[in-house]
């Protein structure tokens, strides 16, 4: 089971079979992605430094997701360039996923048919960050056009920047 299928239980076949092909089962992932970055200097490469995909158009990504022990392996390509993070489930029932240096705790609900990631947490190493300093971040993934389709924000709070999207 993948750890998707730990954290959400009987709760993950409410989601559409778009959704279900992704979080029921390990492999290989194919599609597409568009990534945008704030046109502030520096912010596309202080995004590629925490582990996101580079500036694309309708880019074709591909997904590889694998097992090791207790947590999941999801390594991200995109442009040639791979992001790995890895996943797995805390404690008090939270998805915990660690890109480069960043760990963002989440609490999964599903909302109609849709998956939402609220954050609950926001380490940079070992130092975790206050609510007012860490990144917002708006996640959901959902069927649309009978495809998969996941959509995040990631916002600066103190000066309102979005980030990536």
């Amino acid at each position: 089971m993948t750890i998707y299928a730990d954290l959400l239980g009987d709760d993950l076949g409410r989601l559409p079979v778009e959704c279900l092909a992704l979080h029921s089962d390990y492999g290989r992932f194919k599609g597409r992605i568009s990534v945008s970055y704030a046109r502030f200097p520096g912010v596309a490469r202080l995004g590629q430094m925490f582990g996101f995909a580079p500036p694309a158009e309708d880019a074709v990504l591909t997904l590889d997701v694998e097992r090791q022990g207790d947590q999941d392996l999801w390594v991200r390509n995109v442009k040639g360039q791979a992001m790995r993070s890895v996943l797995w489930v805390t404690e008090n029932g939270l998805l915990a996923e660690k890109m480069g240096p960043a760990t963002v705790l989440m609490k999964a609900t599903i909302q109609g048919r849709q998956l939402h990631l609220q954050p609950k947490g926001f380490a940079l190493g070992s130092l975790s960050l206050p609510d007012w300093l860490a990144p917002q971040i708006e996640a959901v993934e959902m069927a649309e056009l009978g495809r998969y389709r996941f959509e995040v924000t990631i916002s600066l709070p103190l000066i309102n920047w979005q980030l990536v999207s």
